[in-house]
């Protein structure tokens, strides 16, 4: 090119205009101070090779990689930022939170095991985030015990209130089962109530009865603590597991004939049959009522208006959080960098001074 001065507009974004006005014609550009390592060894050897002079144009609107000038040219395109749409931000955003955006595999076999790998990950994600809330939502207990077997596999101990219990088990001394039982007795008063609060035993009560008790001992919910074994012990008649209950009176005593009198005519009416279900009728309502208006005052005094003193802290969370990406978006459009090289450019003029 027979050293023709040719013109260029690429220079370092930290120097100032007045240095590069100082730069003049060279045969050979190699200004250290302007162009470092491979922009530096790049210039130096086009320049050798193609014998051209290099004369920096100094900015005049301090802008990073030159200017537009009125003729249209030295707009450099590769080191100016395009304006993205929103939509394509938000998708963008969107794969990036819900996964790494990856291009889908070339070969069909590649597709159906990607296929299957996500098929399989939702299924297992889902079926553990059911299993997970479930335990969580419902209150899991051990099946409840139907039978004696049942009985002495779950190794809790028969408490009885009464001595006279204690041949409950005696019907059949062949049987492993009652002979395992007959071991288990243990002679204690409230046998019924220990076994619903302290949940480590089992008793023995009158089925007739069980409603009532059922009522009486529940919990803070306002469920039964107390379950039924269906099947009872006993001799081997017909009724099995049916108990007589006898007042007693002194031997020979006066009163024998009467009361017996009374108490048959009592039977063949129906009224000992009717008042045991009137009691147990009676007993029934009262621990239903009793046990409503003890959750009634449990859930007035246990109860909390909402405030949003409660949620201040997500709020806090939510302004650190916008203080954050203020903070980020500001940096990136430059704001910040503006007014440090600003006062950075101060504080050397003041010194030169």
């Amino acid at each position: 090119m027979n050293g023709y001065e040719l013109k260029t507009g690429l220079y370092s974004p930290d120097e100032v205009p007045k240095e590069h006005a100082k730069v003049g014609l060279s045969t050979h550009y190699n200004n250290t101070s302007i162009f470092k390592e491979i922009d530096e060894i790049i210039l130096d050897t086009i320049a050798q090779r193609m014998n051209f002079t290099a004369r920096q144009v100094p900015p005049t609107d301090n802008q990073s990689f030159g200017y537009q000038l009125p003729n249209g040219t030295e707009k450099i395109h590769a080191f100016r930022t395009e304006k993205i749409s929103l939509c394509a931000t938000i998708y963008r955003s969107f794969l990036l939170n819900a996964g790494c955006p990856q291009k889908l595999p070339n070969t069909n076999a590649e597709r159906i095991l990607l296929s299957g790998i996500l098929l399989a990950n939702i299924t297992l994600v889902g079926l553990f985030s059911g299993l997970l809330y479930n335990s969580f939502a419902h209150d899991m207990y051990y099946p409840d015990i139907e039978n004696l077997r049942d009985l002495d596999a779950s190794g809790l101990l028969i408490a009885l209130a009464s001595f006279s219990l204690t041949d409950l088990f005696d019907d059949d001394g062949n049987s492993t089962l009652l002979r395992n039982l007959r071991g288990k007795l243990r002679y204690g008063e409230n046998a019924v109530k220990n076994a619903a609060y302290y949940r480590n035993g089992s008793g023995f009560a009158k089925e007739n009865y069980f409603p009532a008790l059922s009522e009486e001992y529940v919990d803070v919910d306002g469920g039964p603590l107390l379950h039924l074994v269906k099947e009872c012990p006993g001799t081997n008649v017909a009724h099995r597991g049916t108990f007589f209950l006898a007042y007693l009176l002194p031997k020979d005593s006066i009163l024998q004939e009467g009361i017996n009198a009374w108490i048959g005519q009592l039977n063949q009416a129906g009224l000992t049959v009717l008042w045991s279900k009137q009691t147990i009728q009676s007993l029934t309502i009262q621990n239903k009522a009793l046990n409503k208006k003890n959750l009634a005052e449990m859930e007035t005094s246990s109860f909390v208006p909402f405030n949003l003193s409660d949620v201040q802290s997500s709020f806090y969370m939510l302004l650190m959080g916008l203080s954050i990406s203020a903070i980020v978006f500001f940096h990136e459009k430059g704001w910040l960098k503006a007014r440090s090289l600003s006062r950075i450019e101060r504080s050397n003029s003041e010194s030169t001074r």
